[in-house]
């Protein structure tokens, strides 16, 4: 009987396996350093940035990069190397809480839905998704952001509500196909609680997708986050915010390009390393890349 349980199950090294092909990746190590240059950036700002994001220097507004700005100043005055890093650690907040917000729900629908697939309540959960899938992720975000109001908190719960779909969806294809092999008939068989097969037997074997999963919605929670901010409805003036910024430059693209320019090669840094490491994790986390 131990044998019919354990049958199909994942051996435990594959994610040391994965581990191994994700560093061989020459993709993945770059969207892993990068990623983690970004995290470090974010986490220490403080000691990293040479100025307070939001002290203005009289005199100074508007100023190239030089050895004192060295990606030169905005129109009051303050450093932007510093705002850049303060508005990416923003970022970075909203983009985890985000996942947060979107993950824990969306996971637990996925597991439910995926395992009581004809219940009545798995009806209704799936229409509700297939709804919120139907729109736009932009228009949600600005449908949620415009009905929380402006701030990041509010916009990571925006952005979360709308990724619970998508982490719903990719547990529960996962857990339909749990289903059918013989470890979890077995268990069935011998009676085994529905809450011990959800949580001891099939959730282990849906971590992987989880991951991809989590990596992929923190970029599309980055760039949306830097679209709610460029209209108003994400992180508020004074505070940093590398949507924001790109706003408020637009003014001054002929007069400062440096004002556009290094905020938007922050956020085409952030978005292409989490791209990457999301890419090189599907990669190395998927059994079938060993038959290739």
């Amino acid at each position: 009987m131990e044998t019919l349980i354990t049958l199909n199950k994942r051996p435990t090294s594959l994610y040391g396996q994965g581990v191994q092909k994700f560093i061989k990746n020459p993709i993945g190590r770059l969207g892993g350093v990068l990623f983690f240059a970004c995290l470090c950036i974010g986490i220490f700002a403080n000691i990293v940035a040479p100025y307070s994001p939001n002290e203005m220097y009289r005199g100074s507004e508007l100023v190239a990069p030089n050895h004192v700005f060295f990606l030169g100043t905005d129109e009051f005055g303050r450093d932007l190397l510093s705002r850049i890093i303060f508005g990416m650690r923003m970022s970075l907040i909203v983009s985890f809480c985000a996942v947060i917000v979107g993950g824990i729900p969306g996971i637990l629908s996925g597991l439910f839905t995926g395992y009581y697939r004809n219940s009545k309540i798995t009806s209704i959960v799936l229409k509700i998704w297939d709804a919120l899938l139907a729109f736009p992720p932009m228009l949600l975000a600005i449908v949620f952001a415009t009905l929380l109001g402006p701030g990041p908190l509010n916009a990571a719960i925006a952005l979360g509500i709308i990724s619970i779909p998508q982490f719903s969806r990719i547990v529960r294809s996962t857990v339909l196909t749990e289903n059918e092999k013989d470890y979890v008939l077995a268990s069935v068989s011998m009676g085994v609680s529905h809450r011990r097969i959800i949580f001891k037997d099939i959730f282990p074997n849906v971590i992987s997708p989880i991951l991809v999963q989590v990596t992929y919605s923190m970029g599309a929670a980055v760039a949306l986050e830097a679209a709610l901010s460029f209209i108003g409805l994400g992180i508020q003036p004074p505070n940093p915010s590398l949507g924001s910024m790109l706003n408020q430059s637009r003014k001054y693209l002929y007069q400062a390009w440096w004002y556009a320019v290094y905020p938007g090669v922050a956020i085409t840094l952030l978005l292409m390393s989490l791209n990457w490491f999301t890419e090189a994790l599907m990669e190395a986390l998927d059994p079938r890349s060993e038959l290739r």
